[in-house]
């Protein structure tokens, strides 16, 4: 849906930053890496695979590599083993998007968003002995959770219409969409990215649940009912094409 084949993890075990990407080239795989850098901070060591893209001493990702003073250590070809730590967490992340799946009735096309989000819950649990969260553990600071308690990967929601500066008014101004996740770079600190009947995916900050008193309105019910039904159809069609680069 959003042309992603593919995407980088970063993780040391308790946090797992997920950025689709839409090839595995280096410089595709570079930007995950700045990205990675500026959301979170520049890793002290990163634990690589032997891919081309990534070892090659001229690739641009060495180029950044070097630039952020990040010693580089590499698995032997056909030893994921030496990277468990990656490797197990890929495992739960695909794991977790799974569930979400046959949870929510997600298609297989939301991948990208679906294991960003899985990404940003781990992140935030407490996972280990010492109670921490993994992005208490890295940044020093009380784990901030409130963008990801209003909302679940995949509730249908109410978004305002642009055309309209009131989210309380007449209801053929609010839309139905699906809701796939927080969004930083956009828009205000509560921002969202929604998928809309129209299969298009945008960002928007008014967002509401659809309550029960919604469900009880005959209209508003008809108007969910054939919102979900279009969402039905996609369940049938996905890209099948998966590649990850463990970092």
């Amino acid at each position: 849906m959003s042309g992603n084949t593919c995407a980088n993890v970063f993780t040391n075990g308790k946090v797992a930053k997920v950025y689709p990407l839409p090839t595995t080239s280096s410089a595709d795989l570079t930007n995950s890496l700045q990205d990675f850098a500026d959301d979170v901070g520049i890793p002290s060591l990163i634990h690589s695979d032997l891919a081309a893209a990534v070892e090659g001493r001229h690739t641009d990702f060495q180029k950044l590599v070097r630039h952020l003073r990040t010693k580089m250590k590499y698995t032997e070809s056909g030893r994921s083993n030496q990277n468990h730590g990656a490797e197990r967490e890929i495992g739960e992340l695909k794991k977790r998007w799974r569930r979400r799946m046959f949870k929510k009735r997600c298609p297989r096309r939301v991948w990208d968003f679906g294991l960003v989000y899985e990404g940003e819950i781990l992140s935030r649990l407490s996972r280990g002995r010492d109670g921490c969260t993994g992005m208490e553990e890295i940044t020093g600071q009380t784990t901030d959770i409130s963008d990801w308690l209003d909302f679940e990967f995949y509730d249908t929601v109410w978004v305002l219409n642009r055309t309209s500066m009131k989210m309380d008014t007449v209801d053929d101004e609010r839309l139905p969409a699906k809701w796939l996740g927080v969004l930083h770079h956009v828009g205000s600190d509560l921002s969202y990215w929604l998928l809309l009947g129209s299969g298009k995916i945008v960002s928007r900050t008014s967002v509401q649940h659809v309550t029960q008193s919604d469900m009880r309105d005959d209209i508003l019910k008809k108007r969910i009912d054939e919102f979900e039904e279009t969402f039905s159809t996609m369940r049938t069609c996905s890209p099948r094409k998966r590649m990850w680069t463990s970092i």
